[in-house]
């Protein structure tokens, strides 16, 4: 079960699934949350073009639609004054400004302001001092010192959305549980730490509303309680860890009958075998709730729970991610043959149950290989392996050389590919973009190709590529470079990744992919490669540089200063690990417009303890007076 990232609501039959195209993202929301209206989605669809929209925490800007020029229109297709004031009411004040007002509003009025129009609602979401206004944190310093503040909290807690509770040493100092009626009215996300299980019990009878639950080092002791309520709106479940004390009754059984319809169950890493009898409990809830759950995590090695998921014939997944041996996983997936996602955690080293992998699951959309170590290429290249999958993320750790990271990914439904640590062959690279027709994004990481050109020659030809990462890319054949002509077309990225530190691939992106507009670097850069880059980059709107990412590579302060005449579209700069003095980075871009968003993160670099002496530790003291 999904829930939208901004009205955290599930999602009807009859609403539409917005996903955000960005890169590691992996948020939905419902259309008319993200003010998408049925003209936007038509020019995606009917024209056959695929669906691509990023969120606003990925900082992006697209236009759907290219709109002709009318009458009251500035340049380039732009609405009149007066039109965009009655589109934007904050037009002239700039978005620190609105943030100091809306520091003001409590959680109530913060929802109503993301509600007034596309601005705002970004404004709030991409502020953590505004979004940390939806979570209400309860601690020590609430149940033990401030009990009787925590009472008048609570009588207005009505708006909040999600809740933290941490019970530690809070020992009879508990709030009563009628203080919480506000809060529940609109609460749909909990997480309890430390929370003893009588408390735990009473405390959720006042949340009906609650979507998502978590519990985390829970205690399960307590006297045993017939359930006389149930949380029919649950749907989502999280245990990171239960402390069992052998005494008392299980929570589980409780929990069975109060969350009688959960659609999603998760179990962290801290579950581990050593609580006995505790796992005959879990299997006896997992049965219980087999006929609604559709999707289900298991990070840890629980004892005889995939032998009950594999007996359950009332059990009908969409969703898995888990961590076992490659037996156990076919075990799992013959049963569950309609899975949609796939997110496999343990080692996947035998060629042959990849194979079956992708012969069982024939309508996978989404597939994570998170430990992928094959010493020899499936029998197979052809577009027959996971045939439907629009995103695929693949991490490679010792697989062979000559295993091709992209024998799984000629699919012609693929919109966003991940490679890590892949071998690239070049027919690989060069059926990819003929293949996958509607590919999106892409993304590769520590990955190895025989020639640089190859690489290039993918770029040029990717003609639906909009969000491109390259980082670490290891050359196994060192020659001069082959560089594509520029004349035979060129790529359409503008959402630009680059972690390298290959001056060759840089300059080529620069002839290659004019219509970047979002660029996050880390690279060597000199003044000279600044200037040619605000004469190619001509849309730049966004740039994030790395001041320092380790040992080698420093931000010089000369690169810097082309920066206020080099890009008259900036509206973003970020600096990001910076080690020059400030009062240097503010000189040296001097003349940059006052509405550019610009910030700058400080920080202090040290090397590996093998690498540290008694010189080094001596000069980060403080001069002595």
């Amino acid at each position: 079960m999904e829930f939208c990232s901004i009205c955290t609501a599930s999602f009807d039959a009859g609403d539409r699934l917005i996903r955000c195209s960005g890169q590691s993202c992996d948020l939905v929301f419902h259309q008319r949350c993200v003010h998408l209206t049925e003209i936007h989605m038509r020019a995606w669809l009917d024209d056959d073009v695929g669906l691509f929209w990023c969120c606003p925490t990925c900082r992006t800007d697209f236009a759907p639609v290219a709109r002709k020029r009318t009458v009251g229109e500035g340049e380039e297709g732009e609405p009149s004054a007066a039109k965009r004031s009655r589109m934007d009411p904050s037009p002239r004040l700039p978005p620190e400004v609105w943030t100091m007002i809306f520091q003001h509003l409590d959680s109530r009025w913060l929802a109503r302001v993301r509600l007034v129009c596309r601005d705002w609602n970004e404004l709030v979401t991409t502020r953590s001092e505004l979004m940390d206004r939806f979570l209400l944190k309860l601690g020590t310093a609430q149940f033990v010192d401030n009990l009787e503040e925590l009472r008048h909290l609570l009588a207005l807690g009505e708006g909040y959305t999600r809740a933290e509770i941490n019970c530690k040493d809070i020992g009879k100092d508990r709030p009563r549980v009628a203080w919480f009626a506000a809060l529940g009215q609109s609460l749909t996300t909990l997480t309890c730490r430390l929370i003893p299980f009588g408390f735990l019990y009473e405390l959720l009878r006042a949340f009906p509303n609650l979507k998502r639950l978590t519990l985390t080092d829970c205690f399960e002791y307590g006297k045993s309680v017939k359930p006389n309520y149930e949380l029919n709106k649950l749907e989502e479940l999280t245990i990171k860890e239960i402390k069992n004390k052998n005494y008392g009754g299980s929570i589980f059984p409780t929990l069975k009958h109060i969350c009688p319809r959960i659609k999603v169950l998760k179990f962290g890493e801290d579950c581990s075998e050593g609580y006995n009898g505790l796992f005959d409990y879990i299997h006896s809830f997992v049965r219980a709730v087999a006929k609604t759950l559709q999707g289900i995590k298991i990070t840890t090695p629980l004892f005889g729970l995939i032998n009950e998921l594999v007996t359950m014939n009332d059990l009908h997944l969409k969703r898995l991610t888990i961590d076992c041996s490659e037996e156990d996983l076919l075990r799992l997936i013959r049963r569950q043959p309609t899975l949609e996602r796939l997110h496999f955690l343990g080692q996947l080293s035998n060629v042959a149950v990849f194979e079956e992998i992708s012969q069982i699951l024939p309508d996978v959309k989404i597939i994570k290989l998170a430990n992928v170590n094959l010493k020899q290429n499936p029998r197979s290249n052809r577009q027959n392996n996971f045939p439907r999958a629009e995103f695929i993320r693949v991490r490679h750790v010792g697989s062979s050389d000559c295993v091709s990271g992209l024998a799984c990914c000629l699919s012609s439904s693929l919109q966003s590919l991940e490679l890590f640590g892949a071998y690239l062959p070049h027919d690989g690279l060069i059926s990819l973009p003929q293949i996958a027709t509607r590919i999106k994004s892409v993304s590769f990481r520590s990955c190895r190709v025989e020639r640089l050109s190859d690489m290039l020659l993918f770029i040029q030809q990717s003609k639906s590529l909009i969000s491109f990462e390259l980082g670490r890319l290891r050359v196994t054949t060192v020659c001069q470079t082959d560089m594509p002509d520029a004349a035979n077309g060129h790529s359409g990225i503008r959402h630009l990744k680059y972690h390298d530190q290959s001056k060759d691939i840089l300059h080529a992106l620069f002839e290659l992919c004019p219509a970047v507009e979002t660029l996050d670097i880390v690279h060597d850069l000199v003044e000279e490669d600044m200037v040619k880059m605000g004469q190619r980059w001509k849309r730049l709107h966004s740039l994030k540089l790395d001041g320092h990412s380790g040992p080698g590579h420093r931000l010089s302060i000369e690169c810097l200063r082309p920066i206020p005449t080099s890009f008259e579209r900036l509206t973003k700069l970020q600096i990001k690990a910076c080690v020059i003095p400030r009062k240097e980075v503010e000189d040296a871009l001097q003349g940059l417009r006052k509405e550019v968003d610009f910030s700058i993160q400080y920080t202090v670099y040290l090397p590996p303890p093998r690498c540290m002496n008694l010189q080094y530790l001596l000069s980060q003291l403080p001069e002595s007076r």
